[in-house]
C-alpha cells in the first residue's frame, strides 16, 4: 500500500495488512547482486539510471529509486529504495466450454527472486483430459545477469522437458551476450507424406538451440561549419 515517494504513509485496508504480513520481503542480498555499481566506483548518472531500470524490471519489484546523498568533498553515499510486489498469484482461464487452465505461481520464492510455477490443464475433447505444466527459473546467478530454468509439460498427445541458460544485453555498455537450450519432446502427431497422411505417429525428438552476440557501441560524431 505504501508509495516508494513517501515511505511515511502506512497501510489502513485489512487486505493491505494482511498482503504485508503474508508476503515475505526481496532479501537485500538479491538486491545488492542486481548492481552495477561498487564501493570506490566514480558517480556515473547512466549508470544509476540503468540500475534503477534493471531492477525496476524485475517481475517482483513494483519501483526503484536511486538517491545520491553528499557525505565529503570525494564522495558519496547511494541510497536505494525499491518496493516488492505480492509475489504469489493464482490464475484461472476458461478458454471454451471443455477448454481452460488454473495456474498458481511466485514470482520470488522465500525471497530470493527465483520463480516457481505450476498449471493444470484440461480439455475434455481429449481422450488424455488433463495436463501439467511445471517450470522453475534462476534470475541473474551470481551477479553475473545469467539466468537459467527448466519447464516440463505433459499435457494430451505432447510430453516435453526443456532446460535453458541465457545472458541478454543487459546495458548499452555490455558487450557478449548469448544463450543456450535443451528439449526432449515426445509427441503424438498426423505425418504427411506424399500423397499418405500417418495417423497418431509417435515422434520422439531433441531440440537444440545455441545464440550469441557481440556489441559494438556507436561513437558519437559532430561536426560544425562556417
Amino acid at each position: 500500500g505504501q508509495s516508494i515517494q513517501d515511505t511515511t504513509q502506512v497501510p489502513e485496508q485489512w487486505h493491505e495488512k494482511l498482503g504485508n504480513d503474508l508476503h515475505i520481503h526481496t532479501q537485500v542480498k538479491v538486491l545488492r547482486n542486481r548492481l552495477l555499481i561498487q564501493k570506490g566506483d566514480t558517480v556515473n548518472p547512466h549508470v544509476l539510471a540503468d540500475n534503477e531500470r534493471l531492477v525496476r524490471e524485475l517481475p517482483y519489484i513494483d519501483d526503484a529509486v536511486i538517491f545520491v546523498e553528499q557525505v565529503s568533498s570525494d564522495s558519496v553515499d547511494i541510497l536505494f529504495f525499491t518496493k516488492d510486489v505480492f509475489s504469489l498469484g493464482v490464475g484461472f482461464e476458461i478458454f471454451d466450454v471443455k477448454y481452460g487452465k488454473a495456474g498458481i505461481w511466485n514470482k520470488n520464492l522465500l525471497g530470493i527472486g527465483h520463480e516457481l510455477y505450476y498449471y493444470l490443464l484440461w480439455n475434455f475433447n481429449e481422450d488424455h483430459q488433463y495436463g501439467h505444466q511445471l517450470g522453475y527459473r534462476i534470475e541473474n546467478i551470481r551477479n553475473t545477469f545469467i539466468s537459467a530454468g527448466f519447464e516440463y509439460r505433459n499435457r494430451w498427445k505432447l510430453e516435453a522437458f526443456q532446460v535453458y541458460v541465457n545472458r541478454d544485453f543487459i546495458t548499452p555498455q555490455t558487450k557478449y551476450a548469448g544463450g543456450a537450450g535443451y528439449a526432449s519432446i515426445k509427441e503424438i502427431r498426423d505425418v504427411d507424406i506424399a500423397d499418405t497422411i500417418l495417423s497418431d505417429q509417435l515422434l520422439n525428438y531433441d531440440l537444440q538451440d545455441v545464440w550469441f552476440g557481440r556489441s559494438h557501441l556507436l561513437q558519437a560524431r559532430s561536426s560544425s561549419g562556417e
